[in-house]
């Protein structure tokens, strides 16, 4: 049994640098938030991709409500794969 390598073939590469647009999207308050901001802006997001483009719709900063949502859906998550897999 033998293994053949072969060298990758050669790809036109683009010279064009990345284009960075700074999204305006709510930030948290304290320091210890982030984890649950980046899952409420992956959901906001999924859920409407508009919000890349309107800014969130100028919000500053999410309730604690909505914070309190993804606590929520990721317990019920954690606890789920918990039970399935224990």
């Amino acid at each position: 049994m033998a293994l053949r390598i072969h060298p990758p073939t050669k790809q036109k590469t683009s010279k064009r640098e990345p284009t960075w647009v700074k999204v305006m999207c709510p930030r948290q308050p304290g320091s210890v938030e982030c984890g649950y901001y980046v899952m409420r802006y992956m959901k906001d997001i999924i859920i409407d991709s508009r919000h890349l483009t309107t800014k969130f719709n100028g919000k500053k900063s999410y309730s604690e409500m909505e914070i309190n949502e993804v606590r929520s859906e990721w317990v019920l998550l954690v606890t789920e794969l918990i039970i399935t897999f224990s």
